[in-house]
């Protein structure tokens, strides 16, 4: 494989033909780049690791809330916000070994400063001490309560109280259950952060060590396809943080909860889900600049991507499958979905391209050819024989024809610099 990566670098500077040996030192200046580089951004994340897991756990959080609000529109009392039922879970929790008069003291300045997440807790309380009893609905009624608090302290009493509906957000949030699992995962967000950070120069030592000896026209190209390559992966990592990440979460945590298991996620490994989630999303959308530097090596065309389409939308789902950390098929889908889509792009960007390389070969032939004509229109002939009332006329071969080329461009480049002389005369 490395041997046929040196035979490509000697093709693509064929003016630079370096022995075996100077290519491993070229790789091992590239991957020295490589390494330092992502160590310093490393560093520079990890500066900022809490922001960054707060980032990082904003998908879980949306989830959790999403959840918890389809369970509280099932309740009778509407319009009830997650936060104030929240508050009125750990009033409940945190107030529950405080003495009588503590709790009265409490309750009092709890009513006070929040009235329905006080309301909610007098009716979660009355539901779920109702739940012990053989006959719920009959203790409620004897309590002579307000309409509303009855018919919602009813509907709680037959809720169990193992309900997501009854779990303080606070209680379900993400936990090292290891001394050293914190660091590990810390670590771990600032690696991926820091690849992420310093793509656009992981991308260009990779290029350069691939593609050396570049021209200067070469080299702004270059710089074009980094732009647009760190511009699909940030997109691509976007795609999945804002809408495949909060999907694929949603899904297992149906799923946990349709087989009856708590969705509890250990901090560690959903860093790590959801860190590589991302990652891998990113990495896919890069899809665009592999085929278009295939295409403009000469590897690939319009005719043979055009004909293959069905092998590649087939390869494409594989390579899905097996960067993508989920099993289930939505997740599968959402990733190769996009990348079919550019793909097809693909497809048009070399038929476009295409185009304008023949285009621009064709004008250089034409060129070509009207140079040959001025050349020959100012050679003399020396022999001129008419056969069959056709003239044909034979040059002299030892005639030397490069003084008459130069003459016929230093005559073009005279009309081209001053094309006012006629008009003069």
């Amino acid at each position: 494989m490395f041997q046929r990566l040196v035979n490509f670098r000697n093709s693509s500077s064929p003016e630079e033909d370096k022995p075996f040996l100077d290519h491993l030192e070229d790789l091992r200046i590239t991957l020295t780049k490589l390494i330092i580089t992502v160590l310093l951004s490393t560093v520079i994340c990890w500066n900022y690791r809490s922001e960054l897991m707060e980032i990082i756990q904003k998908p879980a959080q949306e989830v959790w809330d999403l959840q918890q609000s389809k369970l509280l529109k099932k309740l009778p009392h509407e319009g009830i916000k997650n936060s104030d039922w929240n508050d009125a879970l750990l009033f409940l929790t945190q107030s529950f070994h405080l003495t009588p008069e503590e709790k009265i003291d409490l309750q009092n300045q709890f009513a006070k400063e929040k009235p329905e997440a006080f309301f909610h807790a007098r009716t979660i309380a009355l539901g779920q001490a109702a739940q012990l009893l053989a006959e719920p609905s009959r203790y409620l009624e004897g309590l002579n309560l307000e309409e509303k608090i009855y018919i919602q302290a009813k509907y709680l009493s037959s809720i169990p109280s193992g309900s997501d509906l009854y779990r303080p957000k606070s209680l379900v949030e993400m936990q090292a259950l290891g001394p050293t699992e914190g660091f590990n995962m810390s670590f771990k967000l600032a690696f991926m952060a820091g690849i992420i950070v310093s793509f656009p120069l992981l991308l260009y030592f990779i290029l350069q060590f691939i593609l050396p000896g570049l021209k200067k026209h070469e080299t702004k190209a270059l710089y074009g396809a980094l732009v647009v390559g760190f511009g699909l992966f940030i997109i691509g990592v976007l795609f999945s943080y804002l809408i495949v990440l909060p999907r694929a979460l949603e899904f297992f945590y149906e799923l946990d909860r349709g087989m009856g298991i708590t969705p509890d996620f250990k901090i560690g490994d959903y860093v790590k889900f959801a860190s590589r989630f991302t990652l891998m999303f990113g990495l896919a959308f890069e899809l665009p600049v592999i085929v278009m530097t295939f295409v403009k090596l000469g590897l690939l065309g319009y005719q043979t991507m055009k004909s293959s389409r069905s092998y590649a939308i087939l390869a494409i789902f594989v390579i899905a499958a097996l960067i993508t950390p989920t099993p289930d098929a939505f997740t599968l889908c959402l990733m190769a979905g996009p990348m079919i889509i550019l793909y097809e792009i693909c497809i048009w960007l070399s038929y476009f391209t295409g185009r304008k390389e023949e285009a621009a070969r064709l004008q250089e032939e034409a060129e070509e050819r009207m140079k040959m004509e001025k050349l020959l229109a100012k050679a003399t002939p020396t022999v001129s024989v008419s056969r069959n009332d056709e003239d044909v006329v034979y040059f002299d071969d030892t005639q030397d024809l490069e003084p008459l080329l130069e003459e016929t461009e230093e005559g073009e480049e005279e009309d081209i610099s001053d094309p006012t002389d006629s008009d003069k005369s």
